[in-house]
């Protein structure tokens, strides 16, 4: 046995380093292929995030994609707007789908879809495809409210009008400019 025991000391230190070699050349790979993909988030309309009023009637959107795989990147997107996020989840898009748009484009999308109407409140989301044509989850549903659609009345002195009407202001039912300092006629 004393013969044997310097041929195993010698060999010993080879064999560590062919096992080091084979877990530093392999982990990565492993820990790389059970990556998930991560869905599109940040998503912005108009650079804002869940805008309570817009002004536009076609907002520009935007999103992000966060995926740490090499040579990641974005393929093609789908963008669905509905009038609630319950009918997103189940992937209806009651006002406007896209569809499948062969782009790399996140930023800047215009909303293409039918005019969105005053004071109601929309939802999106997107649906984004990688490299290799494989979807990515679909980002989390998003609000956005439009505002507009107001129009200004003037109040008759008299207080009869019902105030939806809109007057000329060279009509003399209606109230006209005071001076400082003058007396309210009554």
């Amino acid at each position: 046995m004393n013969q044997n025991q310097p041929a195993v000391s010698f060999y010993w230190p080879f064999h560590r380093l062919i096992l080091f070699s084979l877990l530093v050349t392999t982990l990565p790979q492993v820990g790389s292929a059970q990556a998930p993909l991560a869905k599109p988030v940040n998503l912005k309309c108009d650079s804002l995030v869940n805008p309570l009023g817009l002004d536009s009637k076609a907002p520009m959107l935007s999103w992000q994609l966060r995926d740490e795989r090499y040579g990641a990147r974005q393929t093609a997107y789908e963008i669905q707007v509905s009038s609630g996020s319950a009918l997103l989840a189940t992937g209806q898009a009651d006002v406007w789908d896209s569809g499948r748009v062969e782009s790399e484009q996140s930023a800047g999308v215009t909303y293409a879809g039918p005019v969105l109407l005053p004071e109601r409140r929309y939802f999106w989301r997107v649906k984004v495809w990688d490299k290799d044509g494989k979807p990515y989850p679909a980002s989390d549903t998003t609000r956005v409210t439009r505002v507009g659609g107001r129009r200004g009345c003037w109040i008759p002195k008299n207080g009869a009008a019902n105030g939806l009407e809109e007057k000329s202001m060279s009509t003399s039912a209606y109230a006209r400019p005071m001076r400082p300092g003058s007396a309210i006629p009554r």
